[in-house]
Formats: structure tokens, sequence, C-alpha cells
């Protein structure tokens, strides 16, 4: 993270990449869809979403997505994220860091999430397996 930044951990989660696809174009791109299960804020959630990214001519790749995640106490949060990262194996592996931004909430408890961007922290096994961290900036 970014040195001499106070940030705090307000979500973890773990989940599967469910399929990825090849998108030809201008800029060939890999597409990836997943879901994931963790905790926001110290409540419950499910998240799905789907992100694309394109090489680098230095090895490392670029990516956009987004997605929703649905909290065990009933509210819906999309979000929105881009991020750089490295391929560390076969398609989908590699470890990624961006900025992912909440642009909706249905719940007043989750509106803090909607004023700003959070870090991410992303890594994905050559298997699918995904572990990923936001943070706040405070």
């Amino acid at each position: 993270m970014p040195a001499g930044m106070n940030l705090r951990e307000i979500a973890s989660e773990e989940g599967t990449v469910t399929g990825t696809r090849f998108i030809d174009g201008p800029t060939p791109r890999l597409e990836s869809s997943f879901t994931s299960r963790g905790k926001i804020m110290g409540v419950g959630y499910s998240n799905i979403g789907t992100f694309t990214n394109a090489p680098r001519a230095d090895g490392s790749a670029v990516g956009e997505g987004g997605g929703v995640a649905v909290t065990e106490d009933g509210a819906m949060l999309t979000w929105k994220g881009s991020g750089v990262g490295q391929p560390t194996g076969a398609p989908p592996a590699g470890k990624y860091k961006g900025s992912l931004q909440f642009t909706s909430s249905s719940s007043p408890k989750y509106a803090s999430l909607l004023t700003g961007p959070c870090f991410v922290e992303a890594e994905v096994d050559d298997k699918g397996h995904q572990k990923v961290r936001l943070y706040q900036v405070q």
C-alpha cells in the first residue's frame, strides 16, 4: 500500500474464477468472471463480478471491471475497479493492485463507502482461487 497513507482494511474475500474467455479486437483482452464471499465492515457478503485484462509490452496487465456485492443484512453495493498486475502463471493467475469505487448502496449503513476510492490487492492462483483485500483511506 502507498507509504504514509493511513489505511484501514474494510473487506476481505475469497472466491473462485467461474469463467475466462478471450476477446479479440484492437486490444486483445482476457475476460474473467468470479464469485466470492467475505466480510465488509464486519458483515458477511457475497460478491459477483467480471474483469477484463489487457497485456502490456512490459509483461504486466492492465484491467478494469465491475460487479455487485450483497450483504447478509440485505444491502446491495455496486462497484467498479481498475488496476495493474503481473501474471504469475496460466490465466487467470496473477497479482493485482488498483482502486475500487463503490458506485451505489441500497443502505445508508454503507454510505461511507461511496465517499472515495478504496485500494485493492488481489491474488489469483492457476486454479482460479482468489483472495482480495480492500482498504479505505482514513
